[in-house]
């Protein structure tokens, strides 16, 4: 009843636009709808969005997931820390720490509907999913991959969960971990907490100083 109202309205306000009434019905039906189309889709998109941050909470967590080389997955996390835009917590299948963006986050399963699920079921409803994205082809550094170990990196100024996450990068890639900025490391990766003598001491030291971003650049792409 509402949609006719607004529908009866609508074709007035055209038909005022163009001085007639027939051209405001005929104009007016279709591009009403139209706008209801893309209001509806708008909304839903939108409410899917929120829906999927909502429904993280601290503890277990089972949901499938689009990591930023376009792979989509499968994840079973204990989430331990919830943040504006993503949450932390720990990768139980491989019992490592990770940090997950919500707008990332494809669907949410149950934890009745999870367990129920067969593995086979699971690859279906991944497969699903990675159709609608490609797989981005990743370059790491030739300085990291040249000599395992012949590259060091510091990280400061970042949540224990965050550097924990950034250190298991670091480490898959072959980097030397330093928790001291000195002339033995090569780049300073800072989070939103560093402190002022940490980068005072890279700057006269000439070490490269970065930002996590920077740092995953640098991981997928070899450039600083």
């Amino acid at each position: 009843m509402l949609h006719l109202i607004a529908l009866v309205i609508f074709c007035i306000i055209i038909s005022s636009v163009l001085s007639s009434y027939f051209y405001g019905i005929i104009i007016g039906i279709p591009l009403y709808f139209v706008l209801l189309f893309f209001y509806y889709a708008f909304s839903e998109q939108k409410e899917n969005k929120t829906n999927h941050q909502d429904q993280i909470s601290e503890g277990k967590n089972t949901f499938i997931y689009l990591d930023s080389k376009g792979i989509v997955s499968f994840r079973y996390v204990e989430v331990r820390l919830l943040d504006d835009d993503r949450f932390h917590g720990v990768d139980l299948d491989i019992n490592e720490t990770r940090t997950y963006l919500y707008e990332r986050v494809l669907e949410i399963l149950p934890k009745q509907k999870a367990s129920k699920m067969s593995e086979q079921q699971m690859l279906k409803l991944v497969d699903s999913y990675q159709k609608n994205y490609q797989i981005k082809e990743t370059k790491k550094s030739n300085r990291v991959m040249k000599k395992e170990g012949d590259f060091a990196i510091c990280f400061t100024g970042f949540k224990a969960l965050e550097k924990a996450e950034l250190i298991n990068l670091a480490k898959e890639s072959g980097i030397i971990i330093r928790t001291k900025v000195s002339h033995n490391v090569d780049m300073l990766v800072c989070g939103d907490n560093v402190g002022p003598s940490k980068l005072e001491t890279a700057k006269k030291t000439g070490i490269v100083i970065t930002d996590e971003e920077g740092f995953r650049n640098f991981l997928e792409t070899g450039e600083l």
